[in-house]
């Protein structure tokens, strides 16, 4: 593996793991708009992926177009964003980015993953208080 790589195959993994995590979000969930600066976990993932493509200058080739990518943000599904996301991992594979060059883009990743796993607790709060209301649910038979 080149060095130059390691850090980002590293950021890339964990980024696997959260996608996993969203994987498991209902449309809808994934697409709520909590409203002033936290919008949705959809758009928190989409500015990370923006800002990898705006800062590859030399790789957007292998990446895709970005302006027919950022023009359909609002419609595209959580495997559209998935698949970008391959094409930016691709593309830095291909083209290994020296540790000072990808460190401002894995700093700006983390700031938002850090607001995507803040939006995914509320879901998970809410589920977890619905599972406790069911089970605590008493069904009577009316006569």
């Amino acid at each position: 593996m080149n060095n130059n790589n390691q850090i980002y195959t590293e950021v890339k993994h964990s980024r696997d793991q959260l996608l996993n995590q969203i994987k498991l979000l209902s449309k809808s969930q994934f697409n709520y708009n909590f409203g002033s600066k936290f919008k949705s976990i959809k758009y928190n993932l989409l500015q990370i992926a923006y800002h990898y493509h705006e800062n590859l200058s030399g790789q957007q080739s292998n990446i895709g177009d970005y302006d027919l990518f950022k023009e359909k943000g609002p419609t595209l599904t959580f495997t559209d964003i998935e698949n970008y996301f391959d094409n930016i991992d691709y593309a830095i594979e291909q083209h290994p980015i020296h540790p000072n060059d990808v460190m401002p883009l894995i700093f700006n990743e983390y700031e938002y993953r850090g607001k995507i796993k803040f939006l995914m607790t509320f879901f998970e709060v809410l589920d977890s208080q619905l599972d406790n209301e069911i089970q605590n649910l008493k069904v009577t038979q009316l006569k």
